[in-house]
């Protein structure tokens, strides 16, 4: 990714469609979107599980990049990107200011 600039909409708490759809493409453009399912998991071999940590913290820190300063503490205590994207903190906080549910 040496060069390459990541630029999709950052989330704002109104704009979850076009921010979700943007950041799903790019993550399933570079071919590590089972990290962010599930269907990738961590190995117990210790080697292949450090570059799976590796790629599961790339991920995080678009994840990351992609939301609001304020927002990013929210998600300080998870441990993989999964975790981060299935947190109450989305779905409980996000969804509902993206779509008025309050």
């Amino acid at each position: 990714m040496s060069g390459e600039k990541f630029s999709i909409v950052r989330f704002n708490g109104k704009n979850y469609t076009s921010w979700e759809f943007q950041f799903r493409m790019y993550v399933k453009g570079k071919e590590l979107w089972g990290h962010v399912d599930g269907s990738s998991t961590a190995l117990a071999d210790p080697k292949e599980l450090s570059s799976w940590e590796g790629r599961d913290a790339k991920i995080a820190s678009w994840l990351l990049s992609s939301v609001e300063p304020h927002m990013v503490n929210n998600l300080r205590g998870f441990t993989t990107v999964k975790q981060m994207w299935d947190c109450e903190f989305i779905i409980k906080i996000i969804l509902p200011e993206s779509f008025n549910w309050k």
